[in-house]
């Protein structure tokens, strides 16, 4: 900016300050003025116009006036406007007014005594919100004296200088002298919503639609002065507006207020820059806070004549949060840029303004709130009240102190403490996200870093890239910096950079990556003699430069990273491994099933041509004159036949176990019975007791065909490996919100080798060379080894579990080892009950009792 452009500027800018002086002290003149006027027992509010009651005095609600009256006539004259409502009144203290009023479809009188409001209620009702406006243009004053001459500070000036007079108007409880004042106010309601709307586009970060289009930032405001133009031809007082228009205003307010809000969300949630998420944060929190609570109530009692709040008085806590989340982030996020010993400066002022403003509310209150009382003008008080201060403030003393350190962060922190906070931390971080915002949070929380950036080498790519923050960073391992960093092992700071030698031939390029990252000093992190990392950190806020004790602190910091930065690599590197098992099993199982649906299609047409062909031989053999000499042969050809074709059946229902089926209520006990007798009359030469023990009205919901195979399966198991004259308990019971099925046989049990293969499918329990294949139910038998596998196909698909606990029988060790088949045939058996207690299986079935399952595919066959 030029030198003219500056003189220009500070013209302007104290004409403006000027102009606003002049309007603020008349308005506080007026606030004086209207301490003389009756107390006319309510006033009307804006949104709801002049002939609905908005607020209620105390005197008026002794008079029987309640909020929302309609005032039809004042000492029986009719009304327009405020200036023939005024006229109507009698002023005269002691004299009364009566109203005619109307509620629920009623009229009633009400009469009010004049009474003088005086200077201190006035104070209270108009006079909270004009120092609140006050404050809107403080702070606006404020941020432009930090950073005069920039386009942003000047909106954010014009803009909080508008709001703060619009406040200053909100509650007005006479008439305005001189007249023009209601012009005023009719213009900044008008405007108010425009400058809003220029402040979010340029606010806390310049919108690129207002860069590529700079004259769409007029429209707003050829709005609002048509806006304006209407109204003020109209009517001279903003509470004379017509309901229509003023509906208008209050709507093109909310849209403003909602741009703002909307403007700022999405800074906060989408902008590259931390510094501006941190600021568009606070000035979210602010703008929600303070616009919503009174658009909202000044938007429902235009619209439904319903009042959220009994009087102004009571948006004064919300109204407060915009300016006050401004300075905050003046001050901890350097909203405006503002350098540091000008915000600093500032800072001190306003605290001292703070502290004042605080003892004066403490010398001012009592007077105020308790009125005259007899006590304040003796001479002792002024020595209790002093003492009284004094006390105060000695209590609070370090807690003031320990915030103002904060705030202008000279804070000082234990140096033990904090390392010890460190390394409790850094030992249970899994993340390197977390490690990096550990890392962050002591460098800002800490030390009050202005700009921090952690960075980790890459494993994968040579590059060191930014962990914990959305900055896309990255730095190549062959970057001159990083290699002396890799070489010197230590901090480096600017100072390094200009004056250590070792930086000589590419200082230029170090000076670039240092700008680059926005440090003042760069901390490496060593692990085994190897660079895996580095932390930037920028200047302290407080202005001061990195003392001996906190590069002993980042050291540790970084130290107890490069460790906690290893092991979260050795532990990814871990959980990558177990992921890579997982998805190897889970190829293997598919290669399984490759391998069963390619065996079952292979042995498919052989198996049917062979059975075809065996019929035509055994048709042309019977022609002969001898046909019984090959019917043994065939015989055992065709039970050979049909073993493999059984096979090929059994294989084929398991791989298309997840095929849709059909679910029901299956009264269980009755269900077991039934299976119980097939399996019975199967089994018919067998010499086994078979006992089902239960509760008889237990459902489950259920496919009954799998259900059927499910105890068909496990009486088969159960029935081969349990010799003659031995015992199988069958039983149905319910425990919480499972049911379950118990299928025990006293068998010979199975070995601990062998549990283990028990599900896989294809594996028989006995030695190979003792397998031999015999018929369903025998003794021995084993199978194919395919029903227990089809049994957790079945499980997985259908949601049941299956478990088995076994004891091999003790006088049967190995699989070698052989049972006679018949307890009474066994020399170690005296009597039945001793082979019923020397071994055997239990299989358990687990049933979940919900009415209905989704039922997904197995992971064994997908």
């Amino acid at each position: 900016m030029t030198a003219k452009e500056k003189i220009f500027s500070r013209i302007a800018f104290f004409s403006l300050l000027t102009i606003t002086l002049a309007i603020t002290l008349l308005y506080l003149y007026n606030i004086i003025t209207w301490g003389n006027l009756p107390d006319r027992g309510f006033y009307v509010r804006s949104a709801t116009g002049i002939r609905v009651v908005g607020i209620v005095t105390e005197i008026g609600r002794k008079a029987g006036i309640e909020v929302g009256d309609l005032i039809l006539k004042v000492n029986g004259n009719t009304f327009l406007n405020m200036k023939e409502f005024r006229a109507a009144l009698h002023l005269e203290i002691g004299s009364k007014n009566i109203y005619l009023l109307e509620r629920k479809g009623r009229q009633y009188e009400a009469t009010v005594t004049n009474i003088p409001i005086g200077i201190q209620r006035a104070f209270v009702m108009s006079g909270l919100p004009y120092f609140a406006g006050l404050c809107y243009i403080f702070i606006g004053i404020l941020a432009f004296l930090m950073k005069p001459y920039r386009r942003t500070t000047w909106i954010f000036f014009i803009s909080t200088t508008a709001m703060g007079l619009l406040l200053t108007f909100i509650f007005k409880i006479g008439p305005m002298t001189p007249k023009w004042l209601g012009t005023i106010h009719i213009f900044l309601y008008a405007f108010a919503p425009t400058l809003m709307i220029h402040l979010a586009m340029a606010f806390p970060e310049e919108r690129n639609i207002f860069k590529k289009y700079p004259y769409a930032q007029l429209l707003p405001y050829l709005a609002s002065a048509i806006l304006f133009l209407i109204v003020r031809s109209t009517v001279t007082e903003l509470l004379d507006v017509p309901k229509k228009w003023f509906i208008l205003l209050i709507a093109y307010l909310t849209l403003a207020a909602l741009i703002f809000i909307f403007s700022n969300l999405q800074l906060w949630l989408r902008s590259l820059s931390p510094m501006v998420r941190l600021r568009s944060k606070m000035i979210l929190l602010g703008v929600a806070i303070s616009s919503m609570v009174y658009i909202s109530d000044a938007l429902i009692n235009a619209l439904f004549h319903i009042y959220l709040v009994p009087n102004f008085n009571y948006h004064l806590p919300f109204l407060l949060a915009f300016p006050c989340c401004i300075a905050y982030s003046l001050v901890k996020h350097n909203l405006f840029d503002i350098d540091n010993t000008i915000r600093r400066t500032f800072g001190y002022v306003l605290a001292t303004i703070g502290i004042a403003a605080l003892y004066t509310l403490f010398a001012l209150g009592p007077p105020l709130i308790f009125g005259k009382v007899e006590f304040l003008g003796t001479a002792a008080f002024p020595i209790i009240f002093t003492l009284g201060v004094l006390f105060f403030f000695n209590l609070a003393r370090n807690r003031i102190q320990q915030f103002i350190d904060r705030i202008f962060y000279r804070l000082e922190y234990d140096y033990q403490e904090t390392v010890q906070r460190i390394s409790e931390a850094m030992r249970s971080l899994l993340s390197l996200d977390q490690i990096g915002k550990k890392m962050l949070g002591i460098a800002s929380g800490v030390l009050f870093a202005e700009k921090s950036l952690v960075l980790a080498l890459n494993p994968k790519e040579p590059f060191y890239e930014c962990i914990a923050d959305s900055v896309q960073l990255k730095l190549p391992t062959d970057d001159p910096l990083i290699q002396k960093l890799e070489v010197r092992r230590k901090e480096v700071t600017q100072y390094d950079i200009e004056e250590d030698p070792l930086f000589e031939r590419e200082k230029e390029m170090c000076k670039r990556t240092f700008d680059r990252l926005e440090a003042a000093v760069i901390i490496p992190l060593i692990f085994e003699e190897r660079l895996i990392g580095l932390m930037s950190l920028g200047n302290k806020k407080s202005g001061k430069f990195y003392q001996k004790q906190d590069i002993n602190l980042l050291k540790t910091l970084a130290n107890q990273a490069a460790l906690a930065i290893e092991n979260v690599r050795l532990y990814q590197a871990r959980i990558e491994a177990l992921e890579s098992s997982r998805k190897e099993l889970e190829r293997l199982n598919r290669a399984k099933t490759i391998a069963l649906d390619h065996l079952s299609h292979e042995l498919k047409t052989p198996l049917s041509v062979i059975q075809g062909s065996i019929r035509i031989l055994k048709r042309k053999l019977e022609m002969q004159s001898d046909p019984g000499a090959g019917e043994k042969s065939f015989e055992t050809l065709e039970r050979q036949l049909h073993r493999l074709l059984e096979i090929q059946r059994e294989t084929n229902e398991i791989i298309h176990a997840y095929q849709e089926l059909e679910e029901e209520d299956v009264l269980l006990f009755s269900f077991a019975e039934k299976a119980l007798e097939k399996a019975k009359q199967r089994a018919s030469y067998r010499d086994i007791r078979i006992h089902l023990d239960g509760e008889r009205n237990l459902t489950v919901f259920v496919v009954p065909k799998i259900l059927e195979d499910i105890l068909e399966g496990l009486l088969s198991n159960a029935i081969e490996n349990t010799p003659d004259e031995g015992m199988i308990r069958l039983k149905w019971e319910q425990k919480a919100q499972w049911i379950e099925l118990k299928v025990q046989d006293f068998g010979i049990g199975i070995t601990d080798e062998n549990q283990r293969h028990l599900f896989d499918g294809l594996f028989h329990t006995q030695s190979a060379e003792l397998y031999a294949s015999k018929k369903p139910y025998d003794f021995g038998a084993g199978g194919k080894g395919l029903d227990l596998l089809k049994l957790k196909v079945y499980g997985q698909r259908f949601g049941f579990d299956i478990s088995v606990a076994t004891q091999r029988c003790l006088f049967l060790s190995k699989d070698k080892d052989l049972c006679p088949g018949r307890i009474s045939l066994c020399p170690h058996c005296q009597e039945t009950k001793d082979c019923l207690s020397s071994g055997g299986s239990i299989f358990c079935v687990t049933f979940p009792m919900e009415e209905k399952r989704n039922y997904g595919k197995s992971t064994l066959f997908p």
